[in-house]
């Protein structure tokens, strides 16, 4: 949280070609009802499995 804002910020950190990050912080105004629900406690990484 910061003084007018709360910041949304991904634990993803991928760029595209030109550096830019592909998913940037989301900013929303602390004077609305935003709620955030719950937090991140671990990553997931699916893994593919040959099941033949």
């Amino acid at each position: 949280m910061e003084d007018e804002i709360i910041r949304l910020v991904s634990l993803n950190d991928e760029e595209d070609f030109e550096g830019n990050r592909l998913f940037p912080d989301i900013l929303l105004p602390r004077n609305e009802n935003t709620r955030i629900i719950g937090k991140v406690v671990d990553a997931f990484t699916p893994i593919e499995k040959d099941f033949l």
